[in-house]
C-alpha cells in the first residue's frame, strides 16, 4: 500500500480516520465511523456520534473511497464552521432579541434558539 503521508499528501481515507481519532481524544467518546459502498450510490463516508440512529455529524460521497472520505472531512469542517459561527451570532443581543420576536410572531417557528 503506498503511504501518500510520506510525501506531504494527506488522503481522504487518512484524513477521515484522523478526523475519527482527533474526535475520540476531544470528548467525543462515541464515534461512529462508515465507510461503505453500494451500486446505486457509489462510495459513502458517514460520522455519527451513536450507532444506527445518531446524529450524522458528517457525510461524503464519491466515486472512489477516497473522494467519499475527503467529502466527509470536508464536510464536518465546513458544518463545524457554521455551527461556530451560529453560537457567536447567539451571543449578540440583538440577535438574541430578534429571535425572541419571531419565536413570539404568529409566523415564527417557535423553536428553541440556545
Amino acid at each position: 500500500m503506498n503511504d501518500n503521508n510520506t510525501t506531504g499528501i494527506m488522503t481522504g481515507c487518512k484524513e477521515f480516520s484522523d478526523l475519527v481519532e482527533h474526535l475520540i481524544e476531544n470528548g467525543n467518546d462515541y464515534i461512529y465511523p462508515e465507510v461503505a459502498r453500494t451500486r446505486s450510490t457509489d462510495w459513502m463516508a458517514h460520522i455519527r456520534d451513536h450507532h444506527d440512529h445518531g446524529n450524522k455529524l458528517a457525510t461524503g460521497q464519491g466515486a472512489t473511497m477516497e473522494e467519499a472520505c475527503k467529502g466527509c472531512v470536508e464536510n464536518y469542517h465546513e458544518c463545524k464552521r457554521v455551527e461556530d459561527r451560529k453560537q457567536e451570532l447567539l451571543k449578540i443581543p440583538e440577535v438574541q432579541e430578534a429571535l425572541g420576536l419571531f419565536r413570539h410572531s404568529p409566523m415564527g417557528l417557535g423553536g428553541n434558539y440556545r
